[in-house]
């Protein structure tokens, strides 16, 4: 269909591409026929949805492993370290948020070979160590630090806000996690500070 005109950066009404939305459903030969096309762009692994999510972001959530990895090789090289558009999360972060240990390994495994950041920090400054110790994922807090994350990013609950923090809002650390992704339009909301 690509030789024949149509358009692969048309996006739908959540601003998915066609791209997107195999790379969602794990449609290996739809993703391999698409990305194999000199009629397609490279630049469209990078494009955003309307939640601000990349191809790589929607693979990963899925776990799709193999998919991810044939958007982050040569000659693709989608950017396995894009920020979402809604909280800073890059595609570890949210491996890390799911608990999902097949996305999280073959990241750590490879991310030498692909330069997976470990210690990118979300819109809230939080490194995915922050995000595993803050949730109480003690393995994949471990598994992080192995892998070389900066130990010195993690979460410390003991932390003494001063009253001008909008994280003294009175709330417990878990409460506050629960809303620390909200985002209009891509930008960060500080719903700590609601009172």
């Amino acid at each position: 269909m690509l030789h024949r005109g149509a358009c692969a950066t048309l996006q739908d009404a959540k601003g998915n591409t066609p791209l997107h939305i195999a790379c969602q459903r794990g449609l290996r030969d739809c993703i391999a026929a698409m990305t194999s096309s000199t009629v397609l762009p490279r630049s469209i692994v990078d494009v955003m949805n309307f939640d601000g999510e990349t191809v790589v972001h929607l693979a990963a959530a899925e776990g799709h492993v193999d998919i991810l990895r044939h958007l982050i090789q040569p000659p693709l090289s989608a950017n396995v370290n894009a920020r979402d558009g809604r909280s800073g999360r890059t595609v570890l972060h949210h491996a890390v948020e799911s608990r999902n240990m097949s996305v999280l390994t073959m990241l750590l495994v490879t991310r030498y070979i692909y330069g997976v950041c470990l210690d990118a920090v979300t819109y809230d400054d939080l490194t995915p160590l922050a995000l595993a110790e803050g949730r109480g994922y003690g393995d994949v807090a471990e598994q992080l630090i192995l892998a070389g994350a900066d130990s010195a990013c993690g979460w410390d609950p003991n932390i003494d806000f001063d009253d001008n923090d909008s994280m003294s809002s009175g709330r417990s650390d878990d409460e506050d996690l629960a809303f620390d992704d909200f985002c209009i339009r891509g930008r960060p909301i500080d719903c700590a500070s609601w009172t």
